[in-house]
């Protein structure tokens, strides 16, 4: 059986030492067994136990993804992307420096 979901990794300059959750993402889904079909249900916020989390598969992008990383927490637009079943999508988030996309939550 193949793979349904996607992995979500994070890292922020290099590390992976951080937590995050994503918001208006599906937290849940049906799998029809007979049509091998995933459908995506409700939205909702997705956290993680570390730097890396599981999603559905599907468009993603303009989730506010809250940050957790050296005792500080970060909240950051999630950029366009399309999340594929099976596979590993990293984010390597540049770290907070004046004018960023990070701002303190």
């Amino acid at each position: 059986m193949e793979h349904l979901l996607c992995l979500l990794e994070f890292t922020i300059e290099g590390s992976s030492a951080c937590t995050l959750s994503v918001e208006d993402v599906p937290t849940g889904g049906t799998y029809d067994l007979a049509g091998g079909k995933l459908s995506a249900g409700e939205k909702g916020t997705v956290p993680s136990e570390g730097n890396t989390l599981l999603l559905l598969p599907g468009k993603a992008g303009n989730n506010r993804v809250v940050i957790r990383f050296q005792e500080n927490t970060y909240g950051w637009l999630l950029p366009a992307v399309t999340l594929e079943p099976g596979k590993d999508t990293d984010m390597h988030c540049p770290w907070a420096k004046k004018g960023d996309s990070f701002s303190p939550v």
